[in-house]
């Protein structure tokens, strides 16, 4: 990595948490121009999608799927990716 980037990092790095999280917010922001909901926004929208998902879980109307089949469909996916990718 160039100088330019080993400067803003450690420019960055000096900031204090709150300065840091505003930072992170603002490139963020960049990598999504047309999104316009603050980031509080976004974690109040989160909250009640997390609270909507254990009500229903709770009222039996989720389908649980098992971590170990999620995560060797997640490697088989790379896997294909990968050789995919080798030709």
């Amino acid at each position: 990595m160039g100088d330019r980037f080993r400067d803003i990092q450690a420019k960055a790095l000096d900031l204090s948490p709150e300065e840091r999280d505003r930072l992170i917010g603002t490139l963020v922001e960049s990598f999504e121009p047309g999104n316009t909901e603050s980031p509080e926004a976004v974690a109040d929208a989160w909250a009640a999608e997390i609270a909507r998902r254990v009500v229903d879980a709770d009222a039996g109307r989720a389908d649980w799927v098992d971590a170990d089949d999620v995560l060797a469909r997640i490697e088989q996916k790379i896997a294909a990716a990968v050789a995919a990718r080798a030709g």
